[in-house]
């Protein structure tokens, strides 16, 4: 978990980034599959979270996680960020944020 404001500031860099390639709802929806696969795995939740794991093995994972799957380079981008900050257990927290930016962007 990570603080609210840390979690706005990831949210806030990804919603800009979406929003200058005109991809904004694409890249949440993306997350939103990643923060999926990722809860529906206690495996790769410790793959990617793990102190004990090194930076280079959870990039590796991320990268055979993410071959499958056609998503932006933004998006693969902002996930690697995630592990080599250590905040990959904050996703949920950044995931809710960027959903609520989202949403007040897109007017709903």
């Amino acid at each position: 978990m990570i603080a609210g404001s840390l979690a706005r500031r990831y949210a806030r860099a990804l919603l800009d980034i979406g929003r200058e390639e005109g991809q904004l709802r694409r890249s949440l929806t993306e997350v939103e599959g990643f923060a999926k696969v990722l809860d529906g795995s206690a495996e790769l939740r410790e793959a990617l979270e793990s102190a004990h794991v090194g930076r280079q093995s959870k990039q590796a994972t991320l990268d055979t996680v993410l071959a499958k799957a056609d998503v932006l380079p933004t998006t693969k981008s902002f996930l690697s960020l995630l592990i080599d900050k250590g905040r990959m257990n904050g996703l949920p927290e950044v995931l809710s944020e960027l959903r609520r930016m989202v949403e007040e962007h897109e007017g709903i």
